[in-house]
């Protein structure tokens, strides 16, 4: 008996809810190369010089300074371990069932400082036998550094995080999507399927994802939007947006409400127009006969 061959489907990944509200998109197994970018290997640097100096564990009456930033390495090499640990078996069980896994990133985060904490508590013990840990210290240390920890990712995904993403996926193990050759010039290569250019309908970008709507139905793909739109030729369609991009068979008509300029589109949704891009769209719009 043959065994199925397993595909890696475009809506696979790792979805993390925010404290804010807002969901970081990750491609499967996406997280590892996230936490050992570059940028965030200075961010770390910066953090543990920053805790060194600031001893919010209340070291220094005890621990040499120098003996006091070997711990605080080890805790923050924990906390990125613990991260990436959990993340990663979060996503073996419950991933690869062709959509991606959605998880709330406050509890992962909770659990992290905790583990992270006693690291470095059992690194102060090991380098400084004097140390003692007190459970109530500990505790509140626990949601200190919990805080810490959600506003550090906070900022990261505010300041940060398009810029890393986009970096990383444009450069997927040294190559961009699309720059392959494709046997066909009238395929959409989203990096993990392909999808025939004559049924794209609108392209619209969601966050860290793209939503492809064709024919028969929409599916959300890893990002960037613009190497996605880069694919698509200027004859079956136009960029009216920074997030949408929509062929020309897909427009119903376009309509003026107060300033903005919309476009009404045949799966039912609709589309701002940019207002910079307002007299391009509505004479390209005029050139396709598209009913105003």
């Amino acid at each position: 008996m043959s065994r199925k061959p397993q595909t890696r489907t475009s809506g696979e990944g790792l979805h993390v809810r925010l404290i804010n509200g807002d969901t970081l998109r990750l491609r499967r197994f996406e997280v590892g190369r996230l936490l050992m970018h570059r940028y965030l290997m200075a961010v770390y640097l910066g953090v543990v010089i920053l805790l060194t100096l600031a001893d919010p564990s209340g070291q220094a009456v005890s621990t040499p300074l120098r003996l006091r930033s070997l711990v605080y390495v080890i805790g923050l090499t924990s906390t990125i371990l613990c991260l990436g640990l959990t993340c990663l078996a979060i996503e073996l069980w419950r991933g690869g069932k062709g959509k991606p896994v959605q998880v709330h990133g406050s509890p992962i985060m909770l659990f992290t400082a905790a583990v992270a904490l006693g690291a470095s508590q059992i690194a102060a013990v090991a380098v400084v036998p004097t140390h003692v840990v007190q459970i109530k210290v500990f505790l509140i240390l626990v949601v200190f550094y919990y805080v810490m920890t959600e506003v550090f990712i906070q900022l990261v995904a505010w300041l940060l995080m398009d810029r890393i993403l986009a970096e990383l996926r444009d450069r997927p193990e040294g190559a961009v999507i699309g720059d392959t050759p494709r046997a066909a010039n009238d395929m959409l290569d989203a990096g993990v399927r392909d999808f025939p250019m004559a049924e794209i309908l609108h392209l619209e970008a969601r966050g860290n994802y793209v939503a492809i709507h064709t024919d028969s139905g929409v599916t959300e793909v890893p990002g960037p939007f613009s190497a996605l739109i880069e694919q698509m030729p200027d004859t079956i369609g136009l960029r009216i947006h920074r997030s949408h991009w929509v062929a020309r068979r897909a427009i119903v008509r376009s309509r003026k409400q107060g300033r903005d300029l919309l476009v009404d589109l045949v799966h039912g949704g609709t589309a701002p127009v940019a207002l910079p891009r307002q007299r391009e769209v509505m004479d390209w719009l005029v050139a396709s006969e598209v009913a105003a």
